[in-house]
């Protein structure tokens, strides 16, 4: 059986084809910020921590991204969290 990959199982919770594809290229940037040469499909998203995602929120707050934008983007981290949780790829506390 396949490894299940913890983004694009989040990506298949949203209702609407619209969050489905403004979260795939909010995903797929997030995994270049990780990995410049990796996808959201490609990404191991089980060393996913929250300094990742404190250190990506502040490089988005010196680029002077939006406060709705840095919001997307936790939103999106937060989803494939919770899929990774699900999927027993990370611990609750992480």
């Amino acid at each position: 059986m396949a490894k299940i990959n913890p983004a694009q199982r989040y990506i298949r919770t949203l209702e609407s084809e619209q969050s489905r594809t403004a979260m795939t290229s909010l995903l797929n940037n997030v995994a270049r910020y990780f990995d410049a040469e990796k996808t959201l499909a490609e990404l191991d998203w089980s060393v996913l921590s929250a300094d990742h995602v404190y250190n990506l929120r502040d490089r988005m707050r010196r680029q002077k991204k939006s406060p709705s934008t840095i919001n997307s983007y936790l939103a999106a981290m937060k989803g494939v969290a919770h899929q990774c949780w699900k999927l027993h790829l990370i611990d609750v506390e992480t």
